[in-house]
């Protein structure tokens, strides 16, 4: 098994990453014991777990943000998410064939890949928990 509370304190000592460093999972199946749902931006899940130490997830159910969601394949996007229109309806930056490119380099998981996205310090991981990025 990966000693993750080794890597941490590599990371933190010698390193000098600034925050705990965070493991993220993809959920194909179920949710481990530990993790809490957030509803905010699937984004905050590093934020939750760096500077607050929390075990958190999102799923279709738990987040506030549907582009984050289609983007983990937990959704399949509607069609002004994937053509960029809400993008450029949303933000004063975007020109509406500006979101339109952005959104067609756009990468996303694929559809029903996973059932949830979580996030926990390197050093928390539950046993078991596999973890498929350190951030």
């Amino acid at each position: 098994m990966t000693d993750y509370k080794f890597i941490t304190d590599i990371l933190v000592s010698k390193a000098k990453v600034r925050g705990k460093p965070v493991a993220i999972s993809l959920f194909r199946e179920t949710i481990p014991d530990g993790y809490e749902p957030i509803e905010s931006e699937p984004s905050t899940i590093i934020r939750h777990a760096m500077e607050e130490g929390k075990k958190v997830y999102f799923d279709a159910a738990n987040h506030d943000c549907y582009v984050g969601v289609h983007h983990a394949g937990i959704n399949p996007g509607k069609k002004e998410i994937v053509a960029g229109d809400y993008l450029s309806k949303t933000s004063a930056f975007f020109t509406e064939e500006g979101a339109a490119r952005l959104k067609a380099g756009t990468h996303t998981l694929p559809p029903n890949f996973v059932k949830a996205i979580g996030a926990a310090p390197l050093d928390e991981v539950p046993e078991g928990v596999k973890v498929n990025w350190i951030v």
